[in-house]
């Protein structure tokens, strides 16, 4: 036992740093009969400051734990998922090393969510240094993650009661984290939208305001008229934050007049091609096919109005889809898409739609969509990649990585990076074409990498060999 609590450690500590003449140091009762056997040449103060240095430095600070220890320690054993075996951590690890810091994130979230998605789980070993990077990402939280999460992570986090259920239910999913706890929401929202707005007003008032507004976004996934009363009552919520996701709801309504107007404006923007506009289009000097995407116009002008023509096409065909366009404009799906050419902010937003609404059929004819823009181009750019990346739900399908591979884009790439001038550099684009890349097609996409001598290829080369090492059985 320590002769020496935490107070009078304070007061040391607070002595030592305002000098022993300004505030003396008077030992405590409890070593006061100590320090009076003690030689004369010992002096009472150093005693006193060495004593609460090594008890401060052989402390072992604890913090309020979420669940108990024990049940929790034994459920990150009875998760019945396989540990990876220790090739796939091998791979794993080189991966982590091989990384520049600024991808070291993404990387490690897409590389777990692969392996949870072949049935498999980390090494517990290798939990601590990776959990800060996957913690925030759903598919890579499986039963021994979150126990893990439940051991370590401080009281005053998002870490709720007991995580340690083996599957989130309707009884249960208040425990979960803020991420399982929305995407739980979405999905029950794809099945019974009632059902899972049920749950949400029952919880509503005892969450805090950043998880109320993001357990609100769950609504967006089959909105309709019935969601308008529970809406309508968040316009006095006392956080401004979820006021403005409530507002933003409201206005993709089907039905409403507001969502109806708005739908009107954005058919407006396809017109018909005629005329001067037509006689561009045979020429290839305008949009390819016979109907023309016309943006909305901002009312500023200079430098800014490209930025805010970006911010209100968004914002008005925010919450629609591509099949209600289509009925709302008498063009076809492709007739649409062909008129949007490149423009990929109202593609973004027609797949954020479709992703919300779990609709994968026009997700996959947009995601195509962009693709065929891309390979249309002379040579990838990263941030073409990047912004593909965080438009996908997941690898692409083999038949679109057979078109990337194949494409003159692919070629132009690989040639541009392969100049001995290109050693050493690269913009992140064959990182981030290997984490859209399916399993099947690594070994081509290893051996296109053969001429390239800069760091993304080793980035991207340890991304690859990681997907061959996860058994094809699992």
């Amino acid at each position: 036992m320590s002769l020496l609590t935490q107070q009078d450690r304070a007061r040391i500590r607070q002595a030592a740093l305002l000098g022993l003449a300004r505030q003396p140091l008077t030992p405590p009762a409890a070593l006061a009969a100590m320090l009076d056997t003690a030689t004369a040449s010992t002096d009472p103060a150093r005693t006193l400051l060495a004593l609460a240095a090594q008890q401060q430095r052989f402390e072992r600070p604890a913090h309020a734990a979420t669940v108990e220890a024990a049940p929790a320690a034994r459920q990150m054993h009875d998760d019945a998922r396989p540990i990876v075996a220790p090739p796939l951590r091998r791979a794993l690890i080189r991966l982590s090393n091989a990384v520049a810091k600024m991808h070291t994130g993404i990387v490690l979230q897409s590389a777990v969510a692969r392996t949870a998605a072949a049935g498999l789980r980390p090494h517990p070993f290798d939990l601590p240094w990776l959990m800060s990077h996957i913690k925030g990402h759903v598919a890579c939280l499986g039963l021994a993650e979150r126990a893990y999460l439940a051991l370590t992570e401080k009281a005053d986090t998002d870490a709720r009661g007991t995580v340690l259920h083996a599957a989130i239910t309707p009884e249960n999913w208040t425990d979960f984290p803020r991420g399982h706890r929305r995407d739980f929401l979405s999905k029950r929202r794809a099945g019974d939208a009632d059902a899972a707005r049920a749950l949400l007003e029952q919880v509503w008032k005892s969450e805090p305001a950043p998880v109320r507004g993001e357990l609100l976004e769950a609504l967006s996934v089959g909105l309709k008229p019935d969601d308008l009363p529970f809406l309508e009552s968040l316009a006095s919520d006392r956080a401004d934050s979820v006021k403005a996701v409530a507002t933003r709801l409201m206005a993709r309504v089907p039905g409403t007049p507001a969502f109806d107007q708005r739908l009107a404006a954005a058919a407006a923007c396809f017109q018909k091609s005629g005329g001067v506009k037509s006689l561009m289009n045979r020429f290839g000097l305008g949009t390819s096919g016979d109907v023309t995407f016309v943006p909305p116009k901002g009312t500023m002008t200079g430098q800014t109005a490209a930025t805010q023509r970006v911010a209100a096409t968004a914002a008005l065909f925010d919450g629609l889809t591509l099949d209600g366009l289509a009925t709302a404009t008498g063009f076809s799906s492709a007739q649409l898409l062909a008129a949007l050419g490149d423009d990929d902010t109202v593609v973004a937003a027609l797949m954020a739609t479709a992703a919300a609404n779990r609709d994968e059929a026009a997700h996959m004819m947009l995601f195509d969509h962009i693709v065929h823009a891309l390979l249309s181009a002379s040579d990838f750019q990263a941030y073409s990649l990047v912004t593909l990346h965080g438009l996908a739900r997941g690898p692409m399908t083999v038949s679109t990585a057979d078109r990337l591979l194949a494409s003159p884009a692919w070629s132009g790439l690989i040639a541009r990076l392969s100049g001995p001038e290109m050693v050493g550099r690269d913009d992140g684009a064959l990182l981030y074409a290997a984490l859209l890349l399916p399993n099947s097609v690594m070994p081509r996409f290893i051996a296109a990498l053969e001429p390239v001598q800069s760091a993304g290829a080793r980035e991207a080369r340890a991304f690859a060999e990681l997907v061959l090492a996860i058994p094809a059985q699992s």
